[in-house]
């Protein structure tokens, strides 16, 4: 099987033409390597490649990268994409970090959810020359079920500020601290002292002394007497609560007895199952709205509720011609098939008929193709932040034809 092109997806005629590319979107190509050429994209700052088949992070640089012997050449040919700060890698295959990520310096943002990582110490190992990392996500592996992962990733990898879609506080901070905190040590190296070595004799300790001053004294004993003071205060609270609830049991023995136990939990979980049916409606309905967004726009949609107002219902006939009107292909009788399966009673109202074509893969498989043109016209041309929105909606409809097919 061939590897995925870059250059040829891109339309490249010449490897030097890549220099000009900043973003990268090749998300849910069904790559399963990385091809060397990517190694022409030398300016690139974010890359994006989940949703693919990929094992491991490699062919981003030439092999003999950052060799003594290769330094001069790697900069005359202009290979490797050293100032990568962004990188998505979410739904793949990959195994390890081992390969070109150890090239990547300047990586702020790294996402790997859901891929076969594990062994949280070897993965923090691959991660620690990444000094500015903000965003790391490890979500989905197995790794992510180790025991106070997600302290030991905070403590070992104080830069990150955003672990696995959720914000780091403060507390998650101590807690790491107290779990995987270590005393600083000092490696001990030969000692220099006026031009020569010291020997061991000569790094001889001295004897112990008191570095407590008259001053930390004092304070500390006043700290024991505040700390005294305290307990007294804790106790005497204590006593004040128990008498309190004392109290409170007597004042209850005077009261009607409690209602027998259970006695509400019908009425809670009838309460419970309301609000549960009325968020799972919300959910759904957010879902079908941007749903219907992609697939028909408002202009397409306001056609067909005005030619069958006034409650008239549509058939087959009239689905034919709403298909043709959208474009989704030229094979009529493939449609009609599909069309007589999705309205088995011969006709529906506009609401039904719409509520069905969300449902349809060639209309949702039409839009997802068109998603992609339009996301690499705004690579090409340098419009960032359209290209993301329009990955954000690739990834939502891809879901959507997946779930489709499981069905």
């Amino acid at each position: 099987m061939a590897l995925f092109d870059p250059l040829k997806e891109l339309n490249l005629s010449r490897p030097d033409q890549a220099k000009e590319v900043t973003c990268v979107h090749f998300s849910g190509k069904g790559i399963a390597a990385i091809h060397p050429h990517f190694q022409h994209f030398v300016n690139v700052d974010e890359l994006w490649l989940s949703n693919n088949k990929l094992k491991r992070i490699d062919n981003l640089f030439p092999l003999d990268y950052g060799n003594n012997d290769c330094d001069i050449a790697d900069r005359c040919h202009g290979k490797g994409c050293p100032r990568l700060r962004s990188l998505y890698l979410s739904n793949n295959r990959i195994t390890t970090l081992s390969g070109d990520l150890r090239h990547l310096r300047f990586v702020e943002i790294l996402l790997l959810a859901n891929n076969k990582l594990s062994n949280m110490e070897i993965v923090s190992k691959f991660l620690r020359h990444l000094q500015f990392l903000k965003q790391l996500d490890l979500f989905g592996n197995p790794l992510a079920e180790e025991q106070n992962y997600r302290e030991y990733f905070i403590q070992h990898h104080p830069s990150v500020q955003i672990l696995d879609r959720a914000y780091v506080t403060d507390e998650e901070r101590k807690k790491a601290k107290m779990l995987f905190g270590t005393t600083t040590t000092i490696d001990v190296a030969p000692h220099v002292s006026f031009g020569r070595t010291l020997s061991e004799k000569d790094r001889v300790l001295p004897d112990k002394v008191d570095l407590l001053s008259t001053s930390v004294k004092r304070l500390e004993s006043q700290a024991t007497a505040i700390k005294a003071r305290n307990a007294k205060k804790i106790r005497d609270e204590q006593q004040q609560e128990v008498q309190r609830l004392k109290k409170q049991m007597e004042d209850r023995k005077n009261q009607k007895p409690p209602p027998p136990p259970g006695m509400y939990e019908p009425i809670v979980a009838k309460v419970l199952e309301q609000r549960k049916a009325a968020v799972a409606e919300q959910v759904q309905k957010e879902f079908h709205e941007k749903l219907m967004a992609l697939l028909i726009s408002q202009h397409e949609r306001d056609i067909i509720q005005q030619l069958y107002e006034n409650d008239r219902c549509i058939g087959l006939d009239d689905c034919q011609a709403i298909v043709d009107m959208l474009g989704v292909s030229d094979d009529n009788d493939t449609h009609e098939s599909d069309l007589q399966r999705l309205i088995p009673e011969g006709e529906l109202t506009p609401p039904a008929f719409l509520d069905l074509l969300a449902n349809w893969r060639p209309l949702c498989e039409k839009k997802l193709e068109e998603l992609y043109a339009a996301a690499q016209e705004a690579v090409l041309k340098g419009r960032r932040s359209e290209g993301r929105q329009l990955h954000q909606s690739i990834n939502f409809l891809n879901e959507h034809i997946q779930t489709l097919s499981a069905a």
